[in-house]
This record gives structure tokens, C-alpha cells and sequence, in this order.
């Protein structure tokens, strides 16, 4: 990767800051040293308007990101970074119409970079967190459920989806005032995220929020917890599966899955929350067929769905976990 950088110089010490990349630049991943001297900041406007670029990796080297660095990145679908970069300039990723996906590795854990990130953007973002936990045979300072409380569930991961909103402002002539107007799930699942904590607990609290917004929103944030159950409690977690599992829900979660472009399945449009790559779609249908979160019901119309738009595999993943169940299904040719 060509990528172009100027040195800049802070308290004596000189760095490099990456300036752009030469084109085309799809997959983007920035060094954390050129030459002898550390990347540490990637300048404002640095890959603004680039529709080219589909993924950013960037190192632990890099503690800034400038203003409107990303902006209007129509293309780009995830970022990858860590809990290093914490000076985050207004807009980096505003306009980046196609990121749906963020991974961040969290070390501190300092959750600055996401909580910055998400007060930067009001549409769907998921974040795919990886946590280094206190050694807990050393006690004390390890998060509740860490060391094994009977009703928590805990990993190294979490991942959380936080649903898009809209905030639109109107002017009240009469009182001489602006007023807000706040539609959408995704404000309230934001305010969840602090700087130095995140209340896991108020995420899970607010899911009847998201299930108002749509059943693929909905779907998104349920599969994103169980599937990495960081700090997940096990009511929440019932809340989670049960909705998955109910028979209204489960055919339009499973078209969702399937995501066959244009289709029209019996309970209407495929949802577009969320978007997934095939890999994807299927380690998520692996998910909900292993663990038996999906009604049988559902499975006759997601298969015909699938083998229509030719995704044969997932066809065939879908066919398999119906075999297990109960439900049945016409035969449907691959």
C-alpha cells in the first residue's frame, strides 16, 4: 500500500501523519512505523471522498484521527483500530453512507474511540469488541461475572449494534424556540457508552426499543449479544432468544439472513439493517441453527427463498438445521 505521510513534531519528538493513499486503494492497512519513525496520526481530510477504499486497519501506533479524515467514504464498510486512538476529529466517519462494522481491540479498556465514533454518526454501526479481562486469579478487579457469577455470561468479545435514529430540529415561532425531535432506538443505546464504561446492563434493558424500530434491528442486536454474551445476564439473555424463536418473528429474521437481493418472501421485503457479507450471513445462520433459536416454520419459505437467488450454501445450511426440528419442507432444486 502507497500511502503518503508528512512529519510533524510534538514536544521534541517526531512522528509521521499519514497525509492519504495512492489509488486504488481498496483494502487500506496503515503500518504502525515507516521507516524509523512511528505512524501516529492520520491528518484531517486525509481519505475524504475516496469511494474506493472497502476497510481501514489501523494500528495501536495511531493515538489521533483527524477532522473529516474518512468523510464521505462512500464504499468503506469497516474500520479497525484500538483503544489507542483517542483523540477523534469532528466527522471522521460522517458521510460514510456504506460502515456498518468497527473492531476494536480495547486494552485499558478505554471505550473514547466509540463512544466518540457513535456520537459522530446517527446511522447503524456494530462494534465488535475485543476486551483484555484483569487476570482473575488475581481478584479484586475483574468485572462482575468475570469470575464465574452462576447468572452472567462472560468471553473476551462483545458485540454491540447500536440502531440508527433521526433527529430532525424545528423551529416554534410561537415560543422562539428550536425543538428536537428524536425518532429511532439508536440515541438511546448510545447514551449507554461512557468513556471509561459501558452499562451493559441499560443495553439489554433498552432491546424493546429496537423491537419497535423493525424485527431486523431488533434481530441485529439480539444475535450481536448472544453470539459474543460479554457481561450478558441471563434474563437478558431468555429476552434475546425468546424473540428470536417466536414464530411471528422467525420467518422475517430468517429472509433477513438470507439477504437475497430484491426478493419478496411471504412476510414481505428482505430488511437492509444491518449489511452482511455471504461469510457472514452464514456464521450467523450457523448460530441460530446450532442453537436452535429460529421457529421450524420459518425454515420452508427462507430455503425457497435461497435456492431462488442461487446462495446455495446457505440453501443447504438452512435445510440441514430444518431436518433437526420439527417443521417440514417442499423439496426445492439447488
Amino acid at each position: 500500500m502507497n500511502l503518503d505521510y508528512t512529519t510533524k513534531q510534538n514536544n521534541g519528538e517526531e512522528y509521521l501523519e499519514v497525509t492519504g493513499a495512492k489509488a486504488p486503494a481498496t483494502f487500506v492497512i496503515v503500518p504502525g512505523k515507516a521507516g524509523r519513525l512511528s505512524v501516529k496520526s492520520i491528518a484531517p481530510h486525509a481519505f475524504e471522498g475516496r469511494t474506493d477504499i472497502r476497510e481501514i486497519v489501523l494500528p495501536d501506533s495511531v493515538t489521533k484521527m483527524g477532522s473529516f479524515a474518512f468523510y464521505r467514504c462512500g464504499g468503506l464498510r469497516k474500520i479497525t483500530l484500538t483503544d489507542t486512538c483517542t483523540d477523534y476529529g469532528d466527522g471522521a466517519i460522517r458521510g460514510c453512507s456504506e460502515l456498518t462494522d468497527i473492531e476494536v481491540f480495547c486494552g485499558t479498556p478505554d471505550f473514547t474511540i466509540i463512544r466518540s465514533m457513535l456520537r459522530d454518526s446517527d446511522a447503524q454501526l456494530t462494534f465488535l469488541i475485543h476486551l483484555t479481562l484483569p487476570d482473575n486469579d488475581a481478584g479484586g478487579d475483574a468485572p462482575r461475572g468475570a469470575r464465574g457469577d452462576a447468572d452472567v455470561n462472560t468471553c473476551n468479545d462483545a458485540c454491540l449494534a447500536f440502531p440508527s435514529f433521526t433527529d430532525v430540529a424545528t423551529e416554534n415561532t410561537y415560543a422562539r424556540q428550536i425543538q428536537f425531535d428524536i425518532s429511532g432506538s439508536g440515541y438511546g443505546y448510545r447514551e449507554v457508552v461512557g468513556s471509561k464504561e459501558i452499562n451493559w446492563r441499560e443495553y439489554d434493558r433498552l432491546f424493546g426499543r429496537a423491537a419497535i424500530d423493525s424485527v431486523e434491528t431488533a434481530a441485529l442486536v439480539a444475535l450481536s449479544r448472544l453470539m459474543y454474551p460479554y457481561m450478558l445476564e441471563n434474563p437478558a439473555r431468555t429476552k434475546y432468544e425468546s424473540y428470536l424463536k417466536d414464530p411471528d418473528n422467525s420467518p422475517r429474521i430468517l429472509s433477513w439472513l438470507v439477504g437475497a437481493e430484491g426478493a419478496v418472501s411471504s412476510v414481505g421485503a428482505v430488511g437492509n439493517v444491518g449489511a452482511m457479507d455471504d461469510e457472514m450471513r452464514i456464521s450467523r445462520i450457523k448460530f441460530i441453527g446450532e442453537h436452535e433459536l429460529i421457529n421450524a416454520n420459518a425454515f420452508p419459505d427462507a430455503i425457497k427463498l435461497a435456492s431462488e437467488a442461487g446462495k446455495t450454501e446457505i440453501a443447504a445450511l438452512l435445510m440441514e438445521y430444518s431436518k433437526r426440528g420439527e417443521g417440514s419442507f417442499d423439496e426445492f432444486v439447488l
